[in-house]
């Protein structure tokens, strides 16, 4: 029932995207906190990307109220390639403003060049 009603309040969403919003679960969630906050490992990849020297951009909704207060800043201040932002949205930001991150993907490429390795 919360997927066809997620459908109807969300008209703008494409449906597979509106209906897989309700998904979220305790365990879901209690996994992905695991993942990206208390299991410090997948800070290895983000030190292979440095030294590879591959653009990072972290982009936070400024209403989002999901992302780690701090953190994003933090990963920008500890490496060179990483950079954050805010842009006016919550959550939901690359569906509210898919212009608006199309053309930070847009600006990471035509500065580093879409063919450098």
């Amino acid at each position: 029932m919360a997927r066809g009603v997620a459908v109807a309040i969300s008209p703008r969403l494409p449906v597979a995207i509106a209906r897989d919003s309700v998904e979220h679960t305790w365990p879901g969630y209690i996994a992905g906190f695991d993942s990206l906050v208390r299991d410090p490992e997948w800070t290895d990849a983000l030190d292979d990307l440095a030294a590879r020297n591959v653009p990072v951009r972290l982009v936070d909704g400024d209403k989002d109220p999901v992302p780690v207060p701090g953190r994003a800043d933090e990963l920008a201040a500890r490496f060179a390639n990483i950079s954050a932002a805010r842009r006016l949205g919550g959550h939901r930001l690359p569906l509210s403003d898919p212009i608006g991150c199309a053309s930070i993907v847009r600006a990471v490429l035509s500065e580093h060049g879409a063919s450098d390795s």
